[in-house]
């Protein structure tokens, strides 16, 4: 993306500003987080700017608090710091570093505030020995228990025609029309979203949410191709259907999935079991269908990118991260090669241009109740 690009897009989200300060009402998230990629686009493409702190004041208020013999005290203001940044016109556009430094992540440090950081050596393969566990209250709504691996998981027929070779395909259906280039709305996905919770002590539990793809439709089809996204924190996991199987296997570490799905009556039906028999039947489970509404060439998000068929997977529904971008794996086709990644810390995916220039592909949520996912490919420093 250029300079020009970045501009626009700050004067556009600074005038819905402007119309929600006129309403007093408080600024909408996504147009916060729009705002935030502006900014970071223009710190990134080397633009000039000024940072506004209370901090200086706020050390001279404690400064004489602490000389008072008396116990008169100065109220101590919170801290708030502004990015402020100036366009041609001498226009400028201000923002909160906060929201900025949760958008620009390791790269705020670097640019903004001119600090050395040490390259990150984790690799996205790198494994974790548990799911992430965050303290939350247990749910109240009714959720089904995952039956004991022994009783459910079988030896899996394999399709006719399936080789140790066998690669599904990525190919739409020709009777619908194409979704506009770079954007997808989520009512036009097709897959299973399955919440998988361990009970732990302490109310605490581990959850891993899993986003099961059908590649095919089918009105009944006991084996069927799928792709399979798994988070957990901030680590992601994903595969496809390959091989002489049509299951996809997930693994944290010693902890591993085994994921199904098939084709019931016209519904799309998924599978979900822990194959580490210590906690085998003992994960909650709670499954949402997401159909597609209306129907497009593909019911996940395909383009094409220098050459390269890349097919992607979001691993959130319609949801972002801190910084604005949505998490997300991604199947890359490029003739008889096939192979899948997921978007690093960044939640982005970093790629050559033909000319060997590294770039980065961002993918986001936008659109309120209807949200679409985005895609969007900019230089990278």
């Amino acid at each position: 993306m250029t300079k020009e690009y970045y501009w626009n897009l700050l004067n556009q989200v600074s005038s819905v500003e402007k119309e929600e300060a006129d309403h007093q009402s408080e600024m909408h998230s996504e147009a916060n987080n729009l705002m935030a990629m502006a900014f970071a686009g223009l710190n990134r493409s080397g633009e000039n700017f000024q940072i506004e702190s209370q901090l200086p004041e706020i050390e001279r208020i404690n400064a004489e608090n602490k000389k008072s013999l008396f116990g008169a005290t100065t109220e101590v203001p919170e801290l708030i710091e502004t990015l402020r940044i100036k366009n041609m016109d001498n226009t400028v556009y201000s923002i909160k570093t906060d929201l900025l430094q949760k958008c620009m992540k390791s790269d705020y440090n670097r640019l903004v505030l001119k600090e050395k950081v040490e390259a990150n050596v984790s690799s996205q393969a790198e494994i974790i020995s548990m799911p992430d566990i965050t303290p939350v209250v247990e749910e109240q709504e009714e959720v089904k228990i995952a039956p004991v691996v022994e009783e459910v998981v079988k030896e899996e027929a394999v399709p006719e025609g399936r080789s140790e070779f066998y690669v599904p395909q990525f190919i739409g259906d020709l009777k619908y029309n194409r979704d506009k280039k770079f954007t997808k709305p989520l009512s036009t996905f097709c897959f299973n979203h399955t919440k998988m919770s361990l009970p732990l002590e302490n109310g605490r539990k581990a959850v891993v949410d899993f986003n099961v793809y059908p590649l095919t439709f089918a009105e009944d089809a006991p084996i069927t191709d799928i792709m399979v996204t798994a988070v957990t924190g901030h680590v992601i996991r994903a595969g496809i259907s390959r091989g002489v199987s049509a299951s996809v296997e997930i693994k944290f570490d010693e902890m591993s999935f085994i994921v199904r799905g098939m084709w019931e009556d016209g519904k799309f039906v998924t599978q979900i079991n822990c194959l580490d028999a210590h906690f085998a039947g003992k994960f909650k489970e709670r499954t949402t269908s997401y159909m597609p509404e209306m129907r497009t060439y593909t019911t996940y998000i395909q383009e094409e990118i220098y050459g390269k068929t890349y097919n992607f997977f979001p691993a959130a529904v319609g949801l972002n991260a801190d910084n604005g971008f949505a998490k997300c794996a991604a199947v890359i086709t490029d003739g008889n090669d096939i192979s899948v990644i997921v978007s690093n810390e960044e939640n982005v995916f970093s790629i050559i241009d033909p000319d060997g220039a590294p770039e980065q592909i961002l993918l986001y949520w936008s659109g309120g109740k209807d949200p679409s996912l985005h895609i969007e490919i900019e230089e990278q420093d």
